[in-house]
């Protein structure tokens, strides 16, 4: 049957087809099965199918097969595959086939990836067809890259491919742009809309670094600025700075990657699903491979970064040491084996260097060992046998690369073994007792009353030995043999761990360590659960009758109900919100609450984060009533009044968007909701409903409602009044995004901006002189914020611009051409963007006092304090002449605020950069007034009437440069031609011709005081009568040249007529004398 495209019947046919082919495809064995690291979960890939898009993967099922036999296999499976599709109406097409074959060699114990070149002894893969023979396929080098999906990537992540490809689009956009007629506020529209989105796509998977990323980036941008209408030359930081910090505003590339890999991960971290399952192996790997405690993506990536071979989590890590950002995994600790264990390669960092370590660690990875105790006995202290030598180590569960070291790699670690116990190999103190099996593919332990020696391997086949008296024990080692029965029921209670030396011959115990005994749970009530971890902390005050037994009790029979309400006072503290669950029984008529408080920051606390920690703790709850009990639970009905948290727990699957506010507090609701038993049947209760109607007309929901929401009130005030706060480290969270120590709980994207903007922007206006580090926390940069976001493109543009001092003053103008750097307006030398709102210029010192009126307009009607207006008025009058603490009174009570607003100084005022301190005063004022403007309102409008007495400065300044008014010329423009005016009247009559020279009889006054048009018409008679006098003289002296040089040509024609006839006459004398000779003759004759 055939589908045509757009059909809606094409998705599920195209399911239910690959399905059936994969698993044909996996039930002949072929694909790949993955284990995690250390945890031991299994993942299994047969293929990656995307419509027509494949990719097969296949690995060595037996770690004995020659490299041969693998290609075979790999042939075999691409045959089947092949012949799977031409069953189902398919085929594979030659030109898009191709296969890499990731076989590696090692190198002075280094793997290295095998090229095709030294591939080309095995057989060549080929692809079966409908007709005709097979067809060979291309073997690719392993670094070079192939396009999926618009995505170019290679197996060994060692290539540009796709940053290649990102470049390409970047300047294919920018090719179009400069051919077209599009003006700057176009363009910014077609970056974010147009070019942005196409360049950054793929980028999640690139395996480049943030400095060769943003390089590349950032040379696009230099040829994108002027067609921004920005000078190229600006810097880079004020480029990319946020709008937040008055910078450009261009995504930086870098961080645009990383919260996308961010982001990549709070989607699929936790799930069971392929993606979810590889990013656990990805890291598992990573922390086997690195050797390093706890979670290493917090660590310095600079020092450590060397022991991790390159992949997505070890740029993920490079990314986010790059630009600050912390990532903390919640569970992925490897579970320590004993008290007092530790991680190996942690106590090789203090010892040796770099080059060192890596030696070290291939010898690790040889040797399988991550904790110390996999190298010692079970006594804790004496270093096993096979961990010297060159013998590779126990067999463990863990999964470590593959290594070849060399024979001075095993030198190295002898030496760094007795450097981390003793000369004598024996570690002290020694370890102590044993927490679990550890990782051991085979575990020996007794019972607690047992003189059986128990053999378990992979903890599923147990067998038992006892001490063999026919054989002579020695004073370190005992030996074993089988018990007749080979196979057991080993006790239940393991109460230690044995050391055996166990070889093909022979079975020796050696030494023995107690485990650790755990006391056993007792009958616990509900409320003694809920006061445990993990979920302890976030119970922080609960009032349930009877133990919560009858709870539980509800759930198994349907009848429980609850509803949870939050709680937001800013003017009480705007940094803490509350949340409170009010349950009852339909049955019964019992009533419990529970309730909690959170104290973050005033960016983050809300009446809509309070709604989400509601949800939370009434999901933590359900999970503490159900997680140690098999019964079958029924749905719960819930209510809550906030609409959007009813979304979020109904639709807990579904992914988060990125700039989801309180997404830290819903993903642990989402997970934790996920993990219950019984569904959550979630359904919207009005608020406040006891306002408008009495107790007992209200249904039970809206009852509940009522008390959640007075008990979440109490618990607010309660917490406020005591300083007791829940933890925000939630539950089930599973991973932690912070950035500078501070945690997300909104978009990434933003905060990761935000952070290392506020870093960035504070080094550089340290640089610059703007403000220094103290200064610059005194700046409202929310204000600041959100006044630049309610501008246009053009305006904000113009703020950075001005701010950077990268606008067209004439200094900058100097810098590549050969002008006047003086200010137009009063003639200052080297006049920069800080003298424009200084200029003392009569029209300009006008300008900034009219401004200054407006603005103290304003500010009366938004209900400031007299005396402050007036002297921001005398403050913008005066020009940046006086500070504002000479202005004020010396009694006035803005004093104090003065000092600071002068430290801030006058290119902060008038840029926009204003105090918290004048926002406290404001509000203050807009409270007293009873006015509804609020002071976010204000200070937007505020900043915004600043900016305009800086944009009308420059506006006037540029109508002497650059403003077209009279005649259609700019004031430098008639000046010019006043200038060359001045210069014509030196001219003399003589200086011009006879006919030109009644130009000069002219009224210099009437002249002076016309239109440029007739003093631009007066500079060209002059001139063409100035070149017609220049003309007339070339002429003139060319003239007599060439007079002199005919007379002289003339005298020597002259003499040389008369010597002609001087010759001609005694010729003619000669030939008459010969005639009369010749007559004579014939007369003689």
């Amino acid at each position: 049957m055939g589908l045509s495209q757009g059909s809606c019947a094409s998705p599920p046919v195209w399911t239910v087809v690959s399905t059936v082919i994969v698993r044909a495809y996996r039930h002949e064995g072929y694909g790949v099965e993955f284990r995690t690291a250390w945890s031991g979960l299994i993942i299994v890939i047969a293929a990656v199918l995307f419509v027509d898009n494949t990719d097969l993967f296949n690995t060595s099922l037996n770690p004995s097969w020659t490299e041969e036999q693998f290609a075979v296999f790999h042939n075999n499976a691409i045959h089947l595959w092949a012949h799977l599709l031409q069953a189902t109406g398919g085929n594979l097409k030659q030109s898009k086939c191709y296969y890499y074959m990731m076989i590696y060699r090692f190198i002075n114990g280094r793997a290295n990836l095998a090229s095709p070149t030294e591939l080309s002894h095995l057989p060549v893969a080929h692809i079966p067809q409908h007709e005709g023979p097979d067809l060979p396929i291309e073997l690719k080098p392993c670094d070079e890259p192939t396009e999926t999906l618009g995505v170019f990537q290679s197996p060994s992540g060692e290539d540009n491919g796709h940053l290649l490809r990102m470049q390409e689009k970047a300047y294919d956009w920018l090719a179009r742009v400069n051919s077209s007629n599009l003006v700057p506020s176009e363009v910014w529209h077609s970056l974010f809309t147009q070019a942005i989105p196409s360049v950054r796509y793929g980028m999640v998977v690139m395996l480049n670094g943030p400095r060769e990323l943003e390089d590349t980036m950032m040379l696009w941008y230099f040829y994108c600025l002027p067609k921004l209408g920005v000078n190229r030359n600006i810097t880079a930081d004020w480029r990319w700075l946020p709008r937040r910090f008055q910078g450009l505003g261009l995504p930086n590339f870098g961080i645009e990657k990383l919260s996308e890999m961010i982001q990549y991960v709070l989607r699929h971290w936790g799930s069971k699903e392929g993606v979810g399952m590889l990013l656990r192996r990805d890291y598992e790997l990573t922390q086997l491979e690195t050797g390093l405690s706890g979670n290493f993506l917090v660590r310095d990536y600079k020092k450590y970064g060397f022991l991790a071979t390159k992949g997505w989590v070890k740029v993920l890590w490079q990314y986010c040491y790059y630009y600050g950002v912390q990532i903390e995994v919640e569970g992925m600790d490897i579970p320590r084996p004993r008290e007092r264990d530790f991680p190996v390669m942690e106590k090789f960092l203090g010892l040796f260097e770099q080059p060192e370590l890596e030696q070290l660690n291939r010898v690790r990875h040889y040797k399988k060992a991550y904790w110390v105790s996999q190298l010692l006995e079970a006594n804790g202290w004496s270093v096993r046998t096979n961990a010297l030598g060159t013998s590779p180590g126990t067999a463990t569960k863990m999964d470590f690369p593959e290594q070849q070291p060399t024979s001075g790699d095993f030198a190295l670690w002898e030496t760094a073994l007795r450097a981390i116990t003793s000369p004598s190999l024996e570690l002290s103190p020694a370890l102590e007792k044993v927490l679990h099996d550890g990782f051991d593919k085979v575990v020996w332990w007794k019972g607690l009353s047992s003189e059986y020696v128990y053999r378990s391997e992979d903890g599923l086949r147990t067998k038992k030995y006892r001490v063999d008296n026919n054989r002579r024990s020695t004073r370190s080692k005992t030996a074993l043999v089988a018990d007749s029965s080979s196979t057991c029921d080993p006790p239940r209670t393991k109460y230690k761990l044995v050391s055996v030396h166990e070889t093909s011959s022979s079975v020796q115990y050696h030494s023995e360590c107690l485990y650790k005994q755990f006391p056993e749970e007792s009958n616990r009530s509900l409320v003694d659960k809920m006061q445990e971890p993990p979920y302890g902390s976030l119970f922080q005050t609960i009032h349930i009758p009877q133990g919560g037994d009858w709870i539980v009790e509800a759930i198994q029979h349907g009848t429980l109900m609850a509803v949870h309400d939050g709680s937001y006072q800013s003017d009480l503290d705007p940094t803490v919100c509350s949340a409170a669950v009010a349950l009852g029984c339909s049955t019964t008529g019992r009533r419990g609450v529970i309730s909690m408080a959170e104290k973050t920051d005033k960016h983050t606390a809300s009446n809509y984060r309070g709604e989400a920690l509601g949800a939370l703790l009434h999901a933590a709850l359900m999970h503490v009533c159900t997680q140690d009990d098999t019964s079958t639970f029924h749905p719960v009905r819930v209510g809550c009044d906030n609409m959007g948290i009813v979304k979020h727990a109904r639709d807990y699957r579904l992914a988060l968007p990125d700039k989801q506010k309180q997404a830290d507090v819903i993903r642990s609701m989402r997970a934790v909701i996920a993990r219950l038993p019984m569904a959550l049947n979630y359904e919207h209760v009005y608020a406040h409903q006891d306002e408008s109607r009495g107790a007992e007309d209200l249904d039970d929901m809206e009852q509940l409602n009522v008390i959640a929401d007075r008990i979440a009130d109490n618990q607010l005030v309660h917490s406020v009044a005591h300083n007791e706060f829940a933890t925000s480290n939630f539950p089930d969270e599973g991973i932690r995004i912070l950035c500078n120590g501070k945690k997300v709980t909104a978009g990434v994207r933003q905060s990761i901006y935000d952070e290392w903007g506020q870093r960035v922007a504070q080094e550089l206006m340290k640089e610059r002189g703007i403000a220094d580090e103290h200064s610059f926390n005194l700046i409202a940069w929310d204000a600041v914020e959100d006044a630049m976001a309610s501008f246009s493109t053009g305006f904000s543009t113009f703020v950075t611009k001005f701010v950077s001092h990268f606008g067209g003053t004439k200094k900058m103008i100097g810098n590549w051409q050969d002008t006047n750097k003086s200010c137009p307006s009063c003639g200052q030398p080297n006049e920069d963007m800080s003298h424009i709102t200084r200029c003392q210029e009569e029209g300009r010192a006008q300008m900034r006092t009219e401004s200054a009126h407006v603005v103290a307009q304003w500010l009366l009607d938004t209900h400031m304090d007299e005396e402050l207006v007036e002297g921001f008025m005398d403050y913008i009058i005066a020009g940046g002449t006086k500070q504002l603490v000479e202005i004020l009174d010396d009694d006035s009570e803005y004093l104090d605020y003065a000092e600071e607003h002068d430290r801030l100084g006058w290119d902060c005022f008038l840029e926009g950069r204003i105090s918290h301190s004048l926002l406290e005063i404001q509000s203050d004022c807009l409270h007293r007034a009873g006015a509804y403007m609020t002071i976010k309102t204000w200070s937007k409008q505020f900043i915004h009437h600043m900016l305009c007495v800086t944009h009308r400065q420059w506006t006037y300044r540029n109508a002497r440069t650059h403003l077209k008014k009279i005649e259609g010329r700019t004031q430098e423009d008639h000046d010019r031609v006043q200038n060359e005016v001045r210069a014509l009247l030196a001219v003399q009559p003589e200086d011009l011709l006879p006919t030109h020279r009644h130009l000069l009889q002219f009224d210099a006054e009437a002249l002076g005081q016309g239109s440029t048009r007739d003093r631009l018409l007066w500079l060209n008679q002059m001139e063409s009568a100035r070149e017609a006098k220049l003309a007339a003289s070339r002429r003139q002296k060319q003239k007599e040249k060439d007079r002199r040089n005919t007379s002289s040509r003339r005298d020597e024609e002259g003499g040389l007529e008369d010597r002609e006839r001087s010759n001609l006459s005694k010729r003619q004398r000669e030939g008459t004398s010969l005639a009369n000779r010749s007559s004579s003759e014939i007369n003689n004759g």
